[in-house]
């Protein structure tokens, strides 16, 4: 079976509904922010209530913390409204520095995207698999100066 590639043009992520795993809406993608030198969709900017623009919050969310519910063709944050209401705001006019985005990262509980190898991983999913890779690595090593030693028996 062919794997569906998931991409999606930008313009089209605009107006996308996000709500939470109760279904109930937090609000709509307004905005992405791309981090060019990393090649990568950093940030979505929601927002939420207001009319016609007027009274408007906008919160600056990190990508890997959403995810694409293709039945509701919703993006979905496992996040409570007033858990949502208390999240640090950010300014989407200006850059982002790494410890404001640290902080949006840390309070939505995803590891920053600049530091992740598995993109959308939990922080202590990337740390297992981080251990992981050093036994195995270790492991490797261990082999190699086995095989190391008896070439030198032979020799």
């Amino acid at each position: 079976s062919q794997e569906q590639q998931s991409i999606q043009a930008a313009n089209d992520i605009k107006g996308f509904a996000i709500q939470n795993n109760q279904g109930e809406r937090l609000g709509e993608v307004s905005e992405l922010l791309v981090d060019i030198e990393q090649g990568k969709v950093g940030y979505v900017v929601i927002s939420s209530g207001g009319v016609l623009g007027m009274g408007e919050e906008n919160y600056i969310v990190p990508f890997n913390a959403l995810t694409f519910d293709q039945t509701q063709n919703a993006l979905t944050l496992d996040m409570q409204k007033e858990q949502m209401q208390q999240a640090p705001q950010g300014d989407v006019a200006e850059a982002l520095d790494r410890e404001q985005g640290r902080q949006i990262h840390q309070f939505y509980g995803v590891s920053p995207y600049w530091e992740e190898e598995g993109a959308g991983q939990q922080p202590d999913q990337l740390q297992q698999d981080q251990l992981q890779q050093q036994d195995e690595l270790q492991e490797q090593q261990r082999i190699q100066e086995q095989l190391r030693s008896q070439q030198q028996e032979r020799l």
